[in-house]
């Protein structure tokens, strides 16, 4: 993929990097929220008023009351439709992870294990994405990645 600089792909860019921005807050506020209550209920707190958000969302989203959405969406196969679960799961394994390793190394070793799966689902052409050879630009970034990783967590 080359750059295009054109708002068709610095406007996903800035929203992917505001999405990475705010993972590590979510991270730091859910891990405070299990140490203050439990791991369990914190992580029930950040779903329950996630479908409270997006509930409301919903109601003023025009596309998303058209019968053919939801149909779609109930006929999806079911890899599409275990994200929920997996957020679940995240929300979990983050929030137990950063008081014992730190927000720093907490996020490294999520950033790595994120960029060798979405190297390998590239790859592959996986879960309906378009399959992106993986070449030797990109396993120079992640060598780059692991090498950054590796001074991030040294002690």
């Amino acid at each position: 993929m080359s750059f295009r600089w054109n708002w068709d792909w610095l406007l996903p860019l800035l929203g992917a990097g505001l999405a990475g921005a705010l993972m590590p807050v979510q991270g730091a506020a859910n891990s405070w929220l299990a140490r203050r209550s439990s791991l369990a209920l914190a992580t029930f707190w950040v779903h329950a008023t996630a479908v409270v958000a997006m509930g409301l969302t919903l109601l003023f989203l025009p596309s998303a009351r058209h019968l053919p959405a939801w149909r779609a969406l109930l006929h999806s196969p079911l890899p599409a439709l275990l994200g929920g679960l997996m957020g679940v799961a995240i929300t979990w394994l983050v929030a137990s992870a950063v008081a014992p390793l730190g927000m720093v190394a907490a996020t490294t070793g999520i950033l790595v294990a994120q960029v060798t799966t979405a190297a390998v689902l590239d790859h592959f052409g996986l879960l309906g994405l378009d399959r992106a050879p993986f070449d030797w630009t990109k396993a120079a970034g992640a060598a780059l990645l692991v090498a950054g990783a590796w001074l991030l967590l040294r002690r």
